[in-house]
Protein backbone atom coordinates (compact mmCIF):
# COMPACT_ATOMS: atom_id res chain seq x y z
CA UNK A 1 0.00 0.00 0.00
CA UNK A 2 2.81 2.14 0.80
CA UNK A 3 4.23 1.63 -2.16
CA UNK A 4 0.97 2.50 -4.36
CA UNK A 5 0.59 5.59 -2.29
CA UNK A 6 4.42 6.90 -3.96
CA UNK A 7 3.40 5.94 -6.96
CA UNK A 8 0.51 8.24 -6.83
CA UNK A 9 2.32 11.34 -5.35
CA UNK A 10 4.65 10.55 -8.38
CA UNK A 11 2.44 11.16 -11.48
CA UNK A 12 4.36 12.30 -14.38
CA UNK A 13 1.97 15.82 -13.95
CA UNK A 14 3.78 16.46 -10.79
CA UNK A 15 7.06 15.62 -12.22
CA UNK A 16 6.52 17.94 -14.80
CA UNK A 17 5.27 20.79 -12.75
CA UNK A 18 8.63 20.05 -10.82
CA UNK A 19 10.61 20.32 -13.40
CA UNK A 20 9.37 23.39 -14.48
CA UNK A 21 9.60 24.83 -11.12
CA UNK A 22 13.51 23.68 -11.02
CA UNK A 23 13.44 25.42 -14.75
CA UNK A 24 12.27 28.67 -13.39
CA UNK A 25 14.23 28.63 -10.27
CA UNK A 26 17.66 28.38 -12.60
CA UNK A 27 16.20 30.83 -14.72
CA UNK A 28 16.10 33.00 -12.37
CA UNK A 29 19.50 32.55 -10.26
CA UNK A 30 21.21 32.78 -13.81
CA UNK A 31 19.43 36.47 -13.90
CA UNK A 32 20.42 37.39 -10.35
CA UNK A 33 23.77 36.27 -11.20
CA UNK A 34 23.90 38.29 -14.33
CA UNK A 35 22.46 41.12 -12.47
CA UNK A 36 25.03 40.68 -9.54
CA UNK A 37 28.13 40.46 -12.41
CA UNK A 38 26.67 43.86 -13.48
CA UNK A 39 26.37 45.57 -10.36
CA UNK A 40 30.10 44.27 -9.49
CA UNK A 41 31.14 45.64 -12.46
CA UNK A 42 29.30 49.36 -11.53
CA UNK A 43 30.74 49.40 -8.24
CA UNK A 44 34.09 48.42 -9.57
CA UNK A 45 34.32 51.35 -12.42
CA UNK A 46 33.19 53.46 -9.32
CA UNK A 47 36.00 52.57 -7.14
CA UNK A 48 37.99 52.90 -9.98
CA UNK A 49 37.24 56.74 -10.65
CA UNK A 50 36.86 57.06 -7.12
CA UNK A 51 40.45 56.10 -6.88
CA UNK A 52 41.49 58.41 -10.17
CA UNK A 53 40.16 61.62 -8.08
CA UNK A 54 41.33 60.92 -4.96
CA UNK A 55 44.86 60.35 -6.69
CA UNK A 56 44.36 63.87 -8.02
CA UNK A 57 43.51 65.88 -4.93
CA UNK A 58 46.17 64.27 -3.14
CA UNK A 59 48.30 65.58 -6.64
CA UNK A 60 46.91 69.31 -5.86
CA UNK A 61 47.05 69.32 -2.22
CA UNK A 62 50.98 70.92 -2.20
CA UNK A 63 49.26 73.33 -4.37
CA UNK A 64 46.16 73.88 -2.44
CA UNK A 65 48.01 74.10 0.57
CA UNK A 66 50.22 76.97 -0.75
CA UNK A 67 47.26 78.81 -1.50
CA UNK A 68 45.67 78.85 1.71
CA UNK A 69 48.80 79.48 3.65
CA UNK A 70 49.07 82.32 0.26
CA UNK A 71 45.57 83.58 1.65
CA UNK A 72 45.66 83.60 5.26
CA UNK A 73 48.93 85.70 4.89
CA UNK A 74 47.02 87.86 2.85
CA UNK A 75 44.38 88.44 5.42
CA UNK A 76 47.27 88.52 7.96
CA UNK A 77 48.92 91.41 6.43
CA UNK A 78 45.83 93.52 5.43
CA UNK A 79 45.09 93.44 9.03
CA UNK A 80 48.34 94.34 10.54
CA UNK A 81 48.06 96.97 7.88
CA UNK A 82 44.73 98.14 9.10
CA UNK A 83 46.03 98.45 12.57
CA UNK A 84 49.10 100.52 11.74
CA UNK A 85 47.36 102.79 9.45
CA UNK A 86 44.72 102.72 12.55
CA UNK A 87 47.78 103.71 15.04
CA UNK A 88 49.00 106.17 12.92
CA UNK A 89 45.50 107.91 12.74
CA UNK A 90 45.31 107.69 16.74
CA UNK A 91 48.99 109.54 16.72
CA UNK A 92 48.33 112.15 14.14
CA UNK A 93 45.08 113.03 15.87
CA UNK A 94 46.86 113.66 18.85
CA UNK A 95 45.67 110.73 20.76
CA UNK A 96 48.57 109.18 22.17
CA UNK A 97 47.18 108.09 25.17
CA UNK A 98 44.74 105.85 23.76
CA UNK A 99 47.26 104.87 21.20
CA UNK A 100 49.27 103.36 24.27
CA UNK A 101 46.46 102.07 25.46
CA UNK A 102 45.70 100.63 22.21
CA UNK A 103 48.54 98.98 21.68
CA UNK A 104 49.17 97.98 25.18
CA UNK A 105 46.15 95.77 25.40
CA UNK A 106 46.58 94.91 21.67
CA UNK A 107 50.10 92.98 22.72
CA UNK A 108 48.35 91.62 25.90
CA UNK A 109 45.87 89.54 23.53
CA UNK A 110 48.72 88.72 20.87
CA UNK A 111 50.81 87.30 23.63
CA UNK A 112 47.75 85.66 24.84
CA UNK A 113 47.17 84.24 21.56
CA UNK A 114 50.97 83.08 21.00
CA UNK A 115 50.89 81.42 24.50
CA UNK A 116 47.58 79.91 24.03
CA UNK A 117 48.61 78.36 20.19
CA UNK A 118 52.20 76.57 21.87
CA UNK A 119 50.97 75.77 25.04
CA UNK A 120 48.35 73.65 23.16
CA UNK A 121 50.63 72.35 20.66
CA UNK A 122 53.17 71.28 23.29
CA UNK A 123 50.58 69.50 25.31
CA UNK A 124 49.31 67.63 22.85
CA UNK A 125 53.19 66.90 20.97
CA UNK A 126 53.36 65.36 25.16
CA UNK A 127 50.08 63.24 24.80
CA UNK A 128 51.86 61.69 21.15
CA UNK A 129 54.88 61.03 22.97
CA UNK A 130 53.04 59.18 25.68
CA UNK A 131 51.24 57.37 23.78
CA UNK A 132 53.64 56.28 21.67
CA UNK A 133 55.42 55.17 25.02
CA UNK A 134 52.64 53.47 26.21
CA UNK A 135 51.73 51.43 23.08
CA UNK A 136 56.03 50.62 22.73
CA UNK A 137 55.51 48.94 26.51
CA UNK A 138 52.33 47.06 25.51
CA UNK A 139 54.63 46.09 23.07
CA UNK A 140 56.98 43.97 25.42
Amino acid sequence: MTNNKENNDMSPDVIKQFVEVQKLKIQNETKELFIREKEIASNEKLALKSMELEAELLKNRPHDMRKNITRLAYIFCAILLIILLFICWLIHSQNKDFAVQFLDKASYVVTAAISFYFGRKSKSQKKDKETSNNSVEQID
